[in-house]
């Protein structure tokens, strides 16, 4: 027999979303602004992953789940989140974010690779806007909610965002 999980309920009631946006969009745009941050501090030190460009896993994703493990257990938000007015709640420990990083990496973008991101983040999207909440976040007990955001915020998200992808395809 199979049990419910109580977020698999549906109420029929619709989520507030800030200023038109989805909260599914504000958390993507917030773990883009975080990977994009990253890597234009990667390219600004000089250091490079250029022996992995070959493989298809961007290895650059992989070293931002201890250093997220990290920002949430210590300060409880990522600079992306920060600026997007993300929380999640409850605070969580040092291997219990790394716990949730690892499988965001895993199960939301398909570990960056080619077309199996897409379908990760197509099946998280949908799960989310259904259930709304994800696998790994269902699987940490943690809540995640979207304040309400202005057009200054996100055009600092948008902008840095489009940077660092501009930065990184350059590197590649």
């Amino acid at each position: 027999m199979k049990t419910i999980d109580p977020t698999e309920i549906l109420t029929g009631k619709e989520s507030i979303s800030p200023k038109g946006f989805e909260p599914p969009w504000i958390r993507l745009f917030a773990r883009l602004f975080d990977y994009a941050l990253l890597c234009m501090i990667i390219w600004a030190t000089g250091f490079s992953f250029a022996d992995s460009y070959e493989h298809w896993i961007p290895w650059e994703l992989l070293a931002w789940i201890p250093i997220e493990a990290a920002l949430l257990s210590t300060w409880g938000t990522t600079p992306g989140k920060w600026l997007l007015k993300v929380k999640i709640t409850p605070h969580l420990r040092f291997e219990q974010a790394l716990k949730r990083s690892l499988s965001v990496w895993m199960r939301g973008i398909g570990m960056g690779i080619p077309f199996v991101n897409f379908f990760c983040l197509l099946i998280a999207y949908q799960k989310l806007r259904l259930l709304k909440t994800t696998s790994w976040d269902r699987d940490a007990y943690t809540k995640v909610t979207c304040g309400s955001l202005g057009r200054f915020r996100f055009g600092v998200v948008a902008t840095v965002a489009i940077m660092g992808l501009l930065f990184y395809t350059a590197q590649r």
